[in-house]
């Protein structure tokens, strides 16, 4: 395999599976919120979001620390029907600064990440066998083994055994409420298009830089391996759970459907 094929083989391997977690999430995280509006009202996202909104808007808060734009104003649960938001940041950046432009971007893709970390936290308070912790790879590719190992742990939480435990029950309640609202929402989407031309103009000359080095060397590969696996993994994990969440809901309106 030359340099080429071999760096864009490892970039696949290495964000792939991301790029498609951060999709399922956004989706799920969409069906969620189509389902408990259109069945229980809008007064029904409030069941979930007095968890779910602080998250993402801290989420969006913290990312723009790192990237040091300024957080001008903070409303983790401030529910509006009329504009149908929950809550929101106000901030401000330097356009004239790559780095914050940058950040920009980032800021509004950041709940998925922190609803993503948030699942993996009540995953590790509920069920600290199911919260994976080191990664050590056995040879399989990165995707499949962070997969298996995710489906592993799913099975190790969502079991007839678990099912007649209270515990079990407000754990799903807690997922429930933290996956219904970590996407990022519609004016997040409008305000990061401000930034998305350098976004990925900056993601095109990465991956260029990076082809044209050859990827990673084996050593240094295996150690990205390794730290990747549990990021996957976990994130995985997190997809699986809000698929639960979906499911589960699903079920309860079919329920309230038939009862009525």
């Amino acid at each position: 395999m030359d340099g080429n094929s071999n760096a864009l083989g490892q970039l696949l391997e290495l964000f792939g599976p991301l790029v498609l977690c951060m999709v399922w999430l956004q989706s799920v995280e969409a069906g969620l919120q189509g389902l408990i509006t259109r069945h229980f009202g809008w007064r029904g996202n409030l069941w979930t979001g007095w968890l779910g909104a602080p998250i993402h808007e801290y989420s969006h808060a913290l990312m723009a620390k790192l990237f040091g734009l300024h957080v001008v104003e903070i409303a983790p649960f401030l529910p509006d029907k009329k504009s149908g938001r929950l809550g929101y940041v106000v901030l401000l950046y330097d356009r004239g600064n790559l780095w914050q432009k940058i950040g920009h971007f980032f800021v509004c893709f950041a709940p998925l990440i922190g609803g993503a970390f948030a699942l993996w936290l009540v995953s590790l308070i509920f069920y600290p066998g199911s919260a994976q912790l080191v990664g050590q790879p056995d040879g399989e590719g990165l995707g499949l083994l962070s997969f298996w190992r995710a489906v592993g742990r799913l099975s190790d939480i969502v079991n007839m055994e678990h099912l007649g435990e209270i515990k079990f029950w407000l754990f799903s309640y807690l997922v429930l409420s933290i996956g219904s609202h970590l996407a990022p929402s519609s004016s997040d989407y409008r305000s990061c298009r401000k930034s998305l031309g350098v976004v990925l103009l900056a993601i095109l000359a990465g991956v260029t830089a990076f082809v044209m080095m050859g990827g990673l060397p084996p050593t240094v590969f295996a150690l990205v391996y390794s730290l990747l696996l549990v990021v996957q993994t976990n994130l995985i994990l997190a997809c699986l759970l809000c698929g639960v969440a979906l499911m589960m809901i699903y079920v309860i309106i079919q329920l309230k459907i038939w009862l009525s």
